[in-house]
């Protein structure tokens, strides 16, 4: 089978607009998921809040650093957790019914430390001409790319939603035992 060589220019220079465009398209998603986090982490008061706005502003950079990005979201996830989990209880709501994001925020986190080895070999193998075995990696890599990036809306889904549930019970007076009343289906109820 002859394979095609391509030049080491172009190999670079793919490898260089690839890192710019992952990194605009990583900053822009990073800014309105962090955007998200700082409208839940407004509806906390102040006293329960385990990390600042400001403090959660610095993931749009620190989260583009590979390694000091993956404990990073590790740090956010427990401290935004359990401010959500705090406001709960100041607010005197069940919690024993609440996972308050934190199952699929470390899934999201945690495999993202995991995942990070994959890609680095698959980058290697890849300039040193064993393309075979580079793409061999990507049956580990693209599966788990897929459930991490589920585990990632599905974090900011459920974050985005608590921070509509103390806004809502704030203008209407929800029920304080029961706030998420309104949004259990009627095999709930």
């Amino acid at each position: 089978m002859n394979q095609l060589e391509l030049p080491a220019e172009v190999l670079w220079v793919s490898f260089g607009i690839a890192i710019v465009l992952a990194l605009t398209l990583g900053t822009t998603i990073q800014f309105f998921f962090v955007r998200t986090l700082t409208r839940t982490l407004r509806e906390v008061g102040e006293s329960n809040r385990d990390i600042s706005l400001n403090t959660l502003w610095w993931s749009v950079l620190i989260n583009q650093l590979p390694i000091l990005g993956s404990f990073w979201e590790i740090f956010v996830v427990t401290k935004l957790t359990t401010s959500i989990r705090k406001e709960f209880v100041a607010r005197g709501w069940n919690t024993k019914i609440e996972g308050f994001g934190r199952t699929v925020g470390f899934l999201w986190a945690v495999g993202g430390l995991m995942y990070m080895p994959i890609p680095v070999a698959q980058t290697y193998f890849f300039f040193n001409g064993d393309v075979t075995t580079a793409i061999l990696l990507s049956a580990i890599e693209t599966p788990m790319a897929m459930a991490l990036f589920v585990c990632f809306i599905l974090f900011w889904i459920q974050v985005a939603q608590f921070g509509t549930r103390f806004r809502d019970s704030d203008r209407s007076g929800l029920n304080k035992e029961n706030p998420g009343a309104k949004y259990l289906t009627k095999v709930d109820r």
